[in-house]
């Protein structure tokens, strides 16, 4: 027999029972100063302590007694158990639910707001009831830096530059990206092409070929002694660019006005403006040289022609803005009209494309003044 098995048979009756209900009372004690105090441990005794008791009963009967008075034992410890520990349990529930419920720093943090208070280390706040510490900086930005710095403990954090094209206009640091040709600033290369450069930094941004460059860029050029004797050649590679993205009519004219009209005429004649650059030419002369081309054999088709376009853009605005009889036209209310606009695609014999637009009639004459974006 093992030392348990030897104390248990050598209880008599009065002695086991004593140490039965020995086991029950230091369950209910458990259960009730676990409520009353914060020893939650002695709660989970309980439980341990009543199968203590049952482990008990169950080796005192089987040693001392038969089967059948063992098993009438364990409903008794049953019964007997269900009537002490519960209750005890729920005593000491209730008493712990009647005392007031000690709130965490925390919880009076989030309802009331935190307490802060100053620290040792500058900058930094300490909450004096859940602790938790922040940092407020003082910040300032030096004049010349793209940076705030606290004015207490040093810290620094850098601010966004402000970017004037590639520069900074704050700090000067510069960047590969933003620059800037509006002004027209530019410089001329060994190989006689023009290296555009940033305004605001100066770097060379790209490098074209004259008549490639902005009209700034290249009346200025024209002005300096590498491309003034080349002026007649320029205009006359310039002409030959109409009806592409590097064409404009302003800086036709712009080059136009710096040649004389017999340098004009004679270029011409030894076939250096021919082809699409004398209808360019036409497009762009005043009505003096616009008259001298009619004259001449090589350019007198284009001229001809510009000069018919001109006539009739005279004649449509005198149109618009005055009677047959040279009074003011007197337009009534919008209405609309129907157009004829035309054969469909380019077959004369094609049916024709009719629109309604509006238009206002004038009182006098009838002319029928039609609204360009007015199409219905």
């Amino acid at each position: 027999m093992n030392p348990i098995t030897e104390f248990l048979a050598g209880l008599t009756l009065t002695q086991y029972i004593l140490l039965y209900l020995g086991c029950f009372a230091l369950a209910a004690a458990g259960a009730w100063i676990g409520g009353r105090t914060k020893a939650k441990v002695l709660k989970a005794l309980v439980p341990v302590f009543a199968l203590l008791g049952g482990m008990l009963a169950i080796g005192y009967v089987t040693i001392n007694m038969g089967k059948d008075v063992g098993l009438g034992i364990l409903a008794v410890w049953a019964v007997f158990s269900g009537i002490v520990i519960f209750p005890a349990l729920w005593l000491g529930g209730k008493a712990e639910n009647g005392k007031p419920r000690e709130r965490s720093g925390g919880e009076i943090c989030a309802r009331d707001g935190h307490e802060w208070r100053t620290t040792e280390y500058a900058c930094t706040m300490k909450c004096a009831r859940c602790g938790k510490t922040k940092v407020k900086h003082v910040l300032e930005t030096p004049d010349g830096k793209c940076e705030r710095r606290c004015a207490f403990c040093g810290y620094t954090e850098a601010i966004p530059h402000a970017w004037n094209g590639c520069r900074c206009s704050r700090c000067g640091e510069r960047r590969d990206t933003g620059h800037s040709t509006v002004g027209g600033r530019f410089s001329v290369t060994e190989d006689g092409k023009i290296a555009l450069l940033c305004d605001v930094c100066g770097e060379t941004v790209e490098t074209k070929q004259l008549l490639d460059c902005p009209k700034k860029v290249i009346l200025a050029a024209i002005e300096t002694p590498e491309f003034q004797k080349d002026l007649p050649a320029l205009f006359c590679g310039y002409l030959g660019r109409r009806g592409t993205e590097a064409y404009s009519r302003g800086t036709a004219r712009a080059l136009l006005a710096r040649i004389p009209e017999d340098r004009i005429a004679e270029l011409i004649r030894a076939g250096g403006i021919g082809g699409q650059s004398v209808w360019a030419l036409a497009e762009i002369a005043d009505d003096a040289l616009l008259a001298r081309l009619c004259r001449m054999e090589e350019t007198a088709y284009a001229a001809e022609s510009e000069q018919r376009k001109r006539e009739n853009a005279k004649k449509e605005k005198e149109a618009r803005e005055h009677c047959p009889d040279g009074t003011p036209h007197e337009f009534g209310e919008e209405s609309v009209g129907h157009v004829d606009r035309g054969p469909r695609g380019d077959d004369d014999l094609a049916a024709h494309e009719y629109a309604d637009r509006v238009c206002r009639v004038c009182r006098k004459c009838g002319y029928k003044l039609y609204r360009k974006d007015a199409d219905k």
